[in-house]
């Protein structure tokens, strides 16, 4: 797939979850947790695809690591090409530090496996995509209004899985990881967080299976001593945050060749 391609589905994905989400599931709210340096509050999940609660499951806190056993309703299923299956997942929290501190990277990570089988032919296919939407609210304990910072979440070996029956063998089997990092500007101590996670599978033709879950996420916060008590000037946080803006940028529209 170029890369032309990819940021159009990204682009559709983003479109798909702001629209869908009026018609999302009743949303379900987990108790809020402490960690070390840190608090993870307001933790909400729902479906805008209207899928089973609970996606994510009741989250756990070690140090600053927010973790989500993920249940086994995430997960996308499709059987001997009767259609296709999504499941989609969003989830919203407030991640805040404590007096003292302040936010300086975020760590998104998560962990599933697929399995393909298309033994007497036709094709078996799964996909996952995930973004998040960072919302910085409060810098040195003082509200600030800034825009907001989307990154798309890498994935390995892939996002997207299809065997056939020319494939070697009946059948394929593979995990997978997906991340995202977000590097904040200087005394962040307060964000909002938007998680959307979307899983697919399709198949076509008799004897066809394809399934596709999400076993694991985690949200891993950097901290440190908070440098200054007041809201840095103006101009070193817009500059801060439009050097932050331009590396994202960057790792998305790359320049395809460059002047001698």
């Amino acid at each position: 797939m170029d890369r032309v391609t990819t940021k159009i589905g990204y682009i559709i994905l983003l479109a798909v979850f702001m629209l869908g989400a009026s018609a999302a599931q009743a949303a379900l709210m987990h108790p809020d947790v402490m960690g070390t340096e840190v608090w993870f509050r307001g933790i909400e999940e729902s479906s805008p695809t209207g899928d089973p609660l609970p996606l994510y499951g009741t989250p756990s806190v070690a140090g600053n690591t927010l973790d989500f056993p993920t249940t086994g309703n995430f997960s996308a299923m499709s059987i001997d090409g009767t259609g296709s299956d999504q499941t989609d997942g969003k989830l919203n929290l407030m991640v805040k530090a404590k007096q003292g501190f302040s936010l300086t990277k975020l760590s998104l990570s998560e962990t599933g496996l697929t399995e393909l089988d298309a033994p007497f032919g036709g094709d078996a296919f799964s996909r996952v995509n995930a973004f998040v939407v960072l919302n910085i609210v409060e810098v040195a304990g003082l509200p600030v209004n800034i825009p907001v910072i989307t990154e798309f979440f890498s994935f390995l070996p892939s996002n997207q899985f299809l065997h056939s029956v020319d494939a070697t063998g009946p059948s394929f089997s593979s995990a997978w990881t997906g991340s995202a990092m977000i590097d904040l500007p200087p005394d962040v101590t307060k964000v909002n967080i938007t998680l959307d996670n979307n899983l697919f599978s399709t198949t076509t033709g008799a004897g066809t299976r394809s399934f596709i879950d999400k076993k694991d996420f985690q949200i891993d916060v950097d901290t440190e001593e908070l440098i200054r008590n007041d809201i840095p000037e103006p101009s070193v946080f817009a500059l801060a945050f439009c050097g932050l803006l331009g590396m994202t940028l960057t790792g998305y529209f790359p320049l395809e060749h460059k002047k001698q």
